[in-house]
């Protein structure tokens, strides 16, 4: 068999990590399963995947860059003359399914429509949607035609998949999808099977920097709790952007004087994450609304099980994440800057706790890998499973 992944993302786009890092271990994975996996991207990148191994060849049908009077009409062109040059593409590899992978709604539908001219099928892999991206973008006129072409994309795909259980039923309900249409494909990590060793020098790490979505100021209010009771945890942001919010983050921080201890870091490689993660104590995983990240199980909380490490979650109660954590008994839970700076004590005081903890994460990482979520994708797709 032969799958098309159609991807926003498929390169080393800094902005994109965790887009890429799913539609690649995806891949990957389905190739494993039994098809022939090639990946293609707005941005020419072409990469195939065969029994588990992933290639870059020659580059795939690249969205032009126009010089015309107007971003919007520049953006529409480009997309159009992409979304033909896709076609043509997806003629040649006469794939037996294609998945679209997009934020973009517009580049999303056109992507989702020439592939239903020439593919058996097609299924739609939304690990966000702008039902929920909406509430974090300006524009409501903007975000009602984003919701409208998004919806337009879903319905014309044989199937849907998502990251959860509430964003499956979010879809369901907002664009009035069968539920049969909607499957759950969770994000997912890479279970080591041996851990690797290294020097425990960071004592608290959170893999992301500052971002509108998550709560910054309050964790950072938490650590100046902490300080205050007599610890000084070292903390790592890996991979921050220069961005404006991040800059405030780094303000904030110096006001509170924890410039010291708390590093904001660049982006590494997917194949450095593991060794940064082996050698924190404590993961860190944030949020600030039940509505906009409520449903979204994001792979980093996977990978910090799959490292072994204890999880502190900041955020409202109820959500994915919130209910994933308390329910396999992987972390502790805090919904407010003082109830978070007592989690990040007794974690940071307390090494059996950590212990504990990060071994049950461990222990139940196998439910949340990326073969698992894998195979579920392949089945989707209607690749026939190998029996290997």
């Amino acid at each position: 068999m032969r799958t098309i992944f159609v991807s926003e993302f498929a390169g080393d786009d800094p902005n994109a990590l965790a887009f890429t890092r799913r539609v690649r271990s995806l891949a990957r994975e389905v190739s494993r399963s039994g098809s022939t996996v090639v990946v293609t991207s707005p941005e020419g990148v072409r990469l195939v995947a065969e029994a588990g191994t992933i290639k870059e060849v020659h580059q795939g049908p690249r969205a032009p860059r126009l010089r015309t009077s107007g971003f919007v009409i520049t953006q529409t062109i480009s997309q159009l003359l992409y979304s033909f040059a896709l076609l043509r593409f997806i003629r040649r590899e006469t794939p037996d399914s294609v998945a679209v992978m997009f934020h973009d709604p517009r580049l999303g539908l056109l992507s989702t429509l020439a592939a239903r001219f020439v593919s058996g099928r097609v299924v739609f892999d939304a690990h966000d949607s702008w039902i929920l991206l909406s509430t974090t973008h300006a524009g409501g006129l903007r975000n009602r035609i984003r919701r409208k072409l998004e919806r337009m994309a879903f319905r014309s795909c044989d199937e849907v998949t998502t990251v959860s259980p509430s964003l499956k039923r979010l879809i369901e309900q907002n664009y009035r999808m069968d539920v049969s249409r909607v499957s759950v494909v969770r994000n997912g990590a890479d279970i080591p099977q041996v851990l690797p060793k290294a020097e425990k020098d960071i004592d608290i790490i959170h893999l992301g920097g500052p971002r509108m979505y998550y709560d910054t100021p309050t964790f950072l209010k938490a650590l100046a709790a902490v300080r205050d009771s007599g610890l000084s945890p070292t903390v790592v942001f890996l991979g921050t952007r220069d961005e404006e919010y991040a800059r405030r983050a780094r303000e904030e921080t110096i006001r509170l004087g924890l410039e010291k201890t708390v590093r904001f870091l660049p982006a590494v490689s997917h194949d450095e994450v593991g060794s940064w993660l082996a050698r924190s104590k404590i993961a860190v995983f944030t949020m600030w609304s039940v509505h906009v990240s409520g449903s979204n199980l994001a792979l980093k909380l996977f990978e910090y099980m799959a490292y072994g490490l204890p999880v502190a979650h900041l955020g409202p109660p109820g959500t994915e994440v919130s209910n994933l954590i308390t329910s396999q008994g992987t972390g502790l839970v805090a919904s407010d800057a003082e109830g978070f700076s007592k989690v990040l004590i007794r974690l940071l005081t307390d090494a059996g706790l950590r212990e504990f903890l990060g071994a049950k994460g461990r222990e139940v990482s196998g439910e949340y890998s990326w073969e698992r979520s894998g195979r579920k994708m392949a089945e989707v797709l209607g690749v026939t499973l190998r029996s290997d």
